[in-house]
């Protein structure tokens, strides 16, 4: 039985994450997107974040200059409840926001 609050979408893009770990060190990192939905999402990782740490996420949805206009990401807030070998899950603790144009370092 599938217990999820909310669909979710097979979405492939890059996720920048970024946690401060317990002893105040903050780590910057990149995924890629499994699936989303407005409760969660999955990233895979070859760097994942402790079980239970906060995130910081931008989605990309488009590059500065692709298809002629400027960069598409979301933004997001969460903790992390699952960590796998490939990757974690996040349950989001705002809602995804769009910043349209913003240039992502």
């Amino acid at each position: 039985m599938d217990r999820r609050k909310a669909p979710r979408y097979a979405m492939r893009v890059p996720v920048l994450f970024r946690w401060t770990s317990t002893e105040g060190i903050g780590h910057r990192t990149w995924g890629i997107s499994r699936d989303v939905s407005s409760k969660g999402i999955f990233v895979y990782s070859s760097e994942a974040p402790p079980q239970t740490s906060l995130l910081a996420m931008e989605l990309v949805l488009r590059e500065p200059g692709e298809g002629g206009g400027g960069g598409v990401r979301l933004e997001a807030s969460g903790q992390v409840v699952r960590v796998e070998a490939t990757g974690f899950a996040v349950v989001l603790t705002g809602e995804l926001t769009e910043s349209p144009g913003a240039a992502v370092n």
